[in-house]
């Protein structure tokens, strides 16, 4: 007997049925299954330029923390937390609700320089134990967003473009 090899989308078809013909398990094995990250499905923002998402369950937010999908439970959740931010001329600060600053230089974050740069911080201890993301919004302004994820606590990744 020949073996006939069928692709990855034609097993999920035929093994995704189930009793009655009712398709039951495609889209949950196309998530779990997918090797490439999850298009953007919730609420679009056509100013988005870059997003943030949590590993945990999939949110993901925009370059100023507005949410651009909920995570998979469905559940509604905030934006990310933004920090008040002071640019100076080789650095900018960074300052919290309760009056702790940290102060970011240029040159280790030189994509902030221009209008439209990214960057990012893991850890910074003393202020913020999970990082920053930020987003050079105008010469005027840059956006500080904690990269805790709204939803359960979990760390965002890096800004990736849209």
């Amino acid at each position: 007997m020949k073996n006939k090899k069928i692709t990855r989308k034609e097993f999920i078809k035929k093994t995704g049925k189930c009793v009655g013909g009712i398709i039951c398990i495609p889209m949950a094995a196309s998530v779990f299954q997918s090797c490439t990250k999850p298009e953007l499905i919730g609420p679009q923002n056509e100013d988005a330029l870059y997003m943030s998402a949590c590993p945990c369950h999939n949110a993901q937010f925009d370059q100023e923390g507005n949410v651009l999908q909920m995570p998979f439970t469905g559940e509604e959740i905030e934006s990310l937390q933004k920090y008040t931010t002071t640019i100076n001329s080789n650095s900018f600060t960074v300052s919290d609700e309760n009056g702790n600053e940290t102060e970011i230089l240029f040159s280790e974050h030189q994509t902030l320089q221009t209008i439209g740069g990214i960057s990012d911080v893991s850890n910074i201890s003393g202020f913020n134990s999970a990082g920053l993301l930020f987003y050079r919004k105008s010469e005027e302004e840059i956006i500080a967003l904690s990269r805790v994820c709204t939803h359960e606590g979990c760390q965002t990744g890096s800004f990736e473009q849209i």
